[in-house]
């Protein structure tokens, strides 16, 4: 299965990819993220915004570079931005933004798994883990998910960049059937 999905990839596309990837991660955030506060990884600015850009970038870029072809998250970015395809400042930011909000959810996870991935203000979860040093260099709850929701934007803004900045669609054809092949469905 992975020899097919790197025979498909090692194929030019035609698809405006940022594009789509943009407007399928807005309806996401519509659809599937939560509804008040900030979704860790749903929500706009989230996990998923930053397997998105980096998801997208492979897919741009793996027809030219197999190389760019790992499972981590934060090791296509690192490959990302050591061959210069995503600005410096912009992989940094995405690299300790995924690592902030992954720590996040995982502590949030101990304090209380039954609950999902969401932090709000007041949060008795956030105000738990800054009192036991958990969330360094927050006063209070509070403040800490004030932060996060600042890092979240940050997110959103450098991941639609990302997305923006991908070649355009005039490189060659998309190879659908070793897709079709490997899924078992059309795309």
């Amino acid at each position: 299965a992975l020899a097919c999905a790197r025979a498909a990839l090692s194929q030019p596309s035609t698809a405006d990819i940022g594009s789509a990837l943009i407007q399928m991660r807005t309806r996401m955030v519509e659809e599937r993220a939560a509804r008040r506060g900030f979704d860790l990884k749903l929500g706009r600015g989230g996990i998923a915004d930053i397997e998105f850009a980096v998801q997208g970038a492979q897919l741009a870029w793996a027809h030219t570079d197999p190389g760019l072809l790992v499972a981590s998250t934060r090791r296509a970015l690192s490959r990302l931005g050591a061959r210069g395809l995503i600005d410096a400042n912009d992989g940094l930011l995405l690299r300790l933004g995924l690592d902030r909000l992954v720590r996040l959810r995982e502590l949030l996870n101990i304090v209380d798994d039954l609950r999902p991935g969401v932090v709000t203000f007041g949060d008795d979860r956030v105000a738990t883990l800054v009192a036991s040093g958990a969330i360094p260099d927050s006063t209070n709850g509070d403040d800490a998910v004030a932060e996060v929701g600042d890092v979240m934007g940050e997110i959103a803004v450098v991941a639609r960049r990302v997305l923006e900045n991908l070649p355009s669609p005039k490189r060659g054809s998309f190879n659908a059937e070793v897709v079709e092949d490997l899924s078992g469905q059309p795309i």
